[in-house]
This record gives C-alpha cells, structure tokens and sequence, in this order.
C-alpha cells in the first residue's frame, strides 16, 4: 500500500512539473511572439515612403 502512495506523489509532482515547463514555454512562446510583432511593423518605419520627398 505504501508503494502505491509513493509511486502516485511521484507521479503527481512529475505532473506538476510538466504543467510549470508547458506554462513557460507558453509564456516564452507569448513574448517571442510580441517581439516580433513589435519587429515587424518597426522595419516599415524606414521602408521606401515612409519620408515625404521634398518637391522641386
């Protein structure tokens, strides 16, 4: 019976290992994704129209 205790506590904190590591990868995956959101639409500030020409 102790056996049986022991291995579903392993079990259980294995779990709850997995569930930290997978809700911080989400959380590392989130802020990558921000990231390069943020990147994406700073490199259309030096793109081709962005500056008035000046007139003739």
């Amino acid at each position: 019976m102790l056996y049986l205790i022991s291995d579903f506590l392993i079990k259980a904190e294995l779990f709850f290992y997995f569930c930290a590591l997978i809700k911080s990868l989400n959380q590392v995956a989130s802020v990558a994704e921000l990231v390069d959101a943020l990147d994406s639409k700073s490199s259309s500030f030096g793109s081709v129209g962005s500056i008035p020409t000046r007139g003739t």
